[in-house]
């Protein structure tokens, strides 16, 4: 049992919601945040452990004296939601945990960036970029998700070829262009072509099946394609705008720094400089763009298909449904 400050007992609070008020833009800022706290990738297995235990006897009301304050039961609460299953609770394999995964994606992403003009590297970063997050996909599918291993390898193939062929394709015509800016660019659009092709083959049930619908009490409504449709549109933008930050940013900085002759002064600079840049966009900017999206979309009954308007007992004005928004950047 870990030793806490207090020796009282904590007041009541409902850690089965999210600490922060996600209606709002800094609410969704501040979870995301600290869901994603790349600090928590250091935590030692032992209390991992006892940051479990005291979530769980404090949902089931037996939680004895010493105590968590309120603080400490809320870090104990964001460590274990990013870093054990949500279904099983069992550990994550450490790689697919939420705060390692900034390590490695600023690693992968990094090395994209910097060394953008040599294809075989280019290409081979994009390949285990795509299976890398097969594999935290693989690690980290809840029930709800539906998820089968064999559309899994075939989103994750597709999303490959295409970052690949995007990458070398486009690698190929801008190397030709006075401007660098636009070579160093090409990974972003290669991740955005990406994610265009595998969340669509990722939430094929959805939108084949539609996804339920709720009015603004909760009260299930039935089964929609259509809002199936822009909450997959939202995933896609949503994970757009969320690799902007250090895949655009990054390159404008290190545009400069070469022009201004640092990387030809010091050339050992080159890939630690795009590291510590990707690692801050994707620590500090990326909940910045994570906050825009709201994971509870609207949908007016005025856009439902006919055959869910037809199959609702009523028909409230306003409904509502779940986007399934990433919250981390894969």
């Amino acid at each position: 049992m870990c030793i806490f400050s207090k020796k009282c007992p904590t007041k009541e609070v409902d850690i089965r919601q999210p600490q922060f008020d996600e209606t709002t833009y800094w609410g969704r800022v501040k979870e995301y945040f600290f869901l994603n706290n790349p600090l928590f990738a250091f935590a030692s297995h032992n209390f991992l452990e006892c940051c479990k235990e005291i979530v769980d006897l404090y949902l089931i009301k037996k939680l004895e004296p010493p105590c968590p304050t309120k603080v400490e039961l809320w870090n104990a609460k964001f460590l274990v939601d990013a870093c054990y299953h949500p279904d099983t609770g069992e550990l994550v394999e450490y790689p697919a945990r939420r705060a390692t995964r900034i390590i490695f994606n600023s690693l992968l992403v990094g090395g994209m960036l910097a060394y953008y003009k040599n294809m075989i590297a280019i290409g081979a970063l994009q390949t285990v970029n795509q299976g890398f997050n097969a594999f935290v996909i693989s690690c980290n599918r809840t029930r709800k998700q539906e998820i089968s291993d064999e559309s899994l390898y075939k989103a994750c193939g597709a999303a490959t070829i295409v970052a690949v062929a995007a990458a070398i394709g486009l690698g190929t015509v801008c190397k030709k262009m006075y401007d660098k800016l636009y070579w160093r660019s090409v990974p972003f659009v290669a991740v955005a072509l990406a994610d265009c092709v595998r969340v669509p083959l990722l939430r094929s049930c959805d939108l084949n099946g539609g996804v339920p619908l709720v009015d603004t009490r909760g009260i299930p409504m039935g089964w929609s394609t259509s809002a199936a449709r822009k909450a997959v549109g939202d995933d896609i933008l949503c994970r757009i705008m969320m690799a902007a930050p250090p895949l655009l940013l990054t390159p404008l900085l290190c545009n400069h720094l070469e022009r201004t002759g640092t990387f030809c002064r010091y050339p050992w600079l080159n890939f630690p400089a795009h590291l510590l840049m990707v690692a801050f966009c994707i620590t500090f900017l990326t909940p910045l763009m994570k906050g825009l999206f709201e994971n509870r979309g609207v949908m007016w009954v005025a856009d439902v298909e006919d055959d869910a308007y037809c199959a609702m007992k009523f028909h409230p004005s306003r409904l509502e449904y779940e986007r399934d928004l990433p919250m981390d950047q894969q």
